[in-house]
C-alpha cells in the first residue's frame, strides 16, 4: 500500500488537537473520506456538540520546474462547528478556533520523513460560515500552510 503523506501530516495535527486539555469536553475529529462509521460520528456530533474536525490536507502549489512532479505548499484545514444548542459555559466557536489557531501558528510537525512549521494561511485564513436559518450551525474553517520538504512524494510503499 503506497503511505500518503498528506493521511501522515493530518494524523498528526490531529494527535495534536486531540491531546489537549484545553479541548477536552470537545469532540476532536480525524476526517478521512469514504469511512461512513466516522461520517455518522462527525454528522451526529455536529447536531448536539461543538466539534473539531481535521480536514484531510489539500496540495496548495504545484512546482512543475522541479526534478519530479511536487506539491511545495499544502493547506491544512481544521473545522471548528457549534450547534445553536451548545452549552456555551463550555466555550464556543470563536473561543475554540482561536486557540487552535494560537496553538498550531509556527508549529514544528514531524510526522515520518517530513517536517516543517504551519502558519496561516495569509489571505482568508478563517472562513465563517452562518447557517443558522437552515441547520442551527455555525462553522469556522481554519486554514495553514505547510511546506512540503523535496521531494515529499517519495514511492514508497508500506
Amino acid at each position: 500500500m503506497i503511505i500518503s503523506r498528506l493521511e501522515l501530516l493530518q494524523e498528526a495535527v490531529f494527535e495534536i488537537l486531540r491531546d489537549r486539555r484545553e479541548l477536552s469536553g470537545k469532540s476532536v475529529f480525524l476526517y478521512r473520506p469514504g469511512d461512513m462509521r466516522g461520517i455518522l460520528d462527525i454528522n451526529t456530533h455536529k447536531q448536539t456538540n461543538l466539534c473539531v474536525i481535521v480536514l484531510p490536507p489539500m496540495p496548495a502549489e504545484f512546482r512543475p520546474n522541479w526534478p519530479v512532479p511536487c506539491d511545495a505548499t499544502v493547506t491544512v484545514r481544521i473545522l471548528v462547528a457549534e450547534n445553536a444548542f451548545t452549552d456555551a459555559s463550555t466555550g464556543g466557536a470563536l473561543g475554540v478556533a482561536e486557540f487552535i489557531h494560537s496553538l498550531l501558528t509556527g508549529r514544528r510537525i514531524q510526522c515520518g520523513p517530513m517536517h516543517g512549521a504551519l502558519m496561516p494561511k495569509l489571505k482568508e485564513p478563517w472562513k465563517i460560515n452562518e447557517s443558522f436559518t437552515t441547520d442551527m450551525q455555525l462553522e469556522i474553517l481554519l486554514t495553514f500552510e505547510f511546506e512540503m520538504p523535496f521531494p515529499w512524494n517519495d514511492g514508497k510503499e508500506k
